[in-house]
């Protein structure tokens, strides 16, 4: 009878493996350690994580413009607006506000570019498909088709993208549930990540790894 692998919890796999059961905090670190790793796989935790991550800091930031500007349209005298003189510094003050809060943003978007393309990729690797579908985004309506693919769960044919491909072991605490190469694992508790029909022959040693796809 199959069923899952119990493996350490407080043991995380190597940063070459996708981590199953992330939480927000190692996925995060994740995500900037693997700044620019466009290959291996990423779980659906390590992505959707950082997605929650990054939306809320985007959004605390849009929320401290917003107090900022009523902070500021608060204090000003709506009863001299008639003034030019005073229009125009409430306008300027305003401006100015949304300025550094935007440029903040852009930062912090440029900060997250590369990083959050290098997830997405291995989001993609992990759930089968090739890094190249990405490029999706950039037909109109493709993006919808990326998000679907990054919900969609792991399977073990997603170790083709590994490097060294197939993923020798296999990441501990992975949801697959047939055990393959147990003599690999070098854990006397097992571990998961295997599957019933791999791809190829397990490689022998890393210099007869099949080539890795992208």
């Amino acid at each position: 009878m199959s069923g899952y692998v119990s493996y350490p919890s407080a043991v995380e796999p190597p940063r070459e493996q996708p981590l199953y059961g992330a939480t927000m905090l190692q996925a995060v670190k994740r995500f900037f350690t693997k700044y620019a790793v466009f290959t291996g796989r990423a779980s659906r935790s390590e992505f959707w994580w950082v997605y929650l991550a990054m939306t809320i800091v985007s959004t605390a930031v849009a929320v401290l413009m917003f107090i900022a500007i009523g902070a500021v349209a608060a204090s000003t005298d709506f009863g001299a607006l008639d003034d030019p003189a005073v229009m125009e510094t409430a306008g300027m003050g305003l401006f100015g506000i949304a300025a550094v809060f935007y440029a903040i943003l852009a930062a912090f978007g440029l900060a997250i570019l590369v990083p959050n393309i290098a997830v997405t990729v291995r989001r993609l690797h992990d759930a089968g498909f090739s890094g190249w579908w990405y490029l999706i985004n950039f037909v109109p309506g493709g993006s919808i088709v990326v998000l679907v693919f990054t919900i969609l769960p792991s399977v073990a044919e997603g170790a083709r993208f590994d490097d060294p491909p197939y993923g020798y072991p296999p990441a501990p605490n992975s949801p697959f549930l047939v055990p393959a190469y147990p003599a690999a694992a070098g854990y006397q508790g097992g571990y998961a990540g295997g599957w019933t029909a791999p791809p190829s022959t397990p490689p022998a040693g890393p210099t007869q790894s099949p080539p890795r796809e992208r």
